[in-house]
């Protein structure tokens, strides 16, 4: 099998929850940094509001969680990276001959560095990254950095419900909070338990 055969021209990825898992990191500093209990069973993407356990006397505003999410992904070391990322992306680049698009959500500022430097520490072929998260102050749809004709990897199911209804092909990989219901229902969305899974599919 091959790209060829499922008439896409490549496959653009998200980052975080597909590429990183960087839940593992903002669940192990909310404890050791701060003291903070993490709930896993209550996490809902990437909403702590319900996982965090604070004390009464604590409650945190978007902005502040803001800001403490973008400080665990600084910590680019301790970000673990799935283990077919380098596989999947370059069996793709050997066959495209394209670089690889990531699009994430991130802000461009004050993430663009950290984040660079955490695709540089796995990737061995060309890549772009599109920051769909703009500035602070502006926010653009993924799907206006997917490149026509490609396929998208996804963890976030609302963004993977408007990508398919743009007309993108999506995989959308589980975790606790993806349901199979609605997506099942969806011919755009496809559910991967992880990379692996695309590579087996697509090689």
């Amino acid at each position: 099998m091959n790209l060829n055969i499922w008439k896409t021209k490549g496959v653009a990825f998200d980052i975080d929850g597909v590429i990183a898992d960087v839940m593992h990191v903002i669940r192990g500093k909310c404890l050791e940094t701060f003291g903070w209990e993490y709930n896993l069973e209550a996490e809902t993407e990437y909403d702590l509001t319900r996982a965090l356990h604070l004390p009464h006397t604590e409650k945190l505003g978007f902005n502040q969680i803001t800001e403490y999410v973008n400080y665990c992904l600084g910590f680019v070391d301790e970000i673990p990276i799935d283990p077919y990322a380098v596989k999947l992306t370059n069996a793709i680049y050997d066959f495209t001959h394209r670089a690889i698009p990531f699009v994430t959500h991130r802000h461009r500022d004050p993430m663009m560095d950290v984040t660079y430097d955490l695709i540089e520490s796995f990737m061995e072929v060309p890549y772009t990254i599109a920051f769909a998260g703009g500035t602070q102050y502006q926010t653009h749809r993924k799907e206006c950095y997917i490149p026509p004709g490609y396929h998208f990897v996804e963890d976030r199911r609302a963004t993977a419900f408007e990508l398919s209804e743009a007309g993108i092909f999506c995989w959308l990989i589980k975790t606790r909070y993806n349901r199979l219901d609605r997506t099942q229902q969806n011919s755009n969305i496809v559910l991967a338990n992880n990379l692996k899974d695309l590579y087996d599919f697509y090689f």
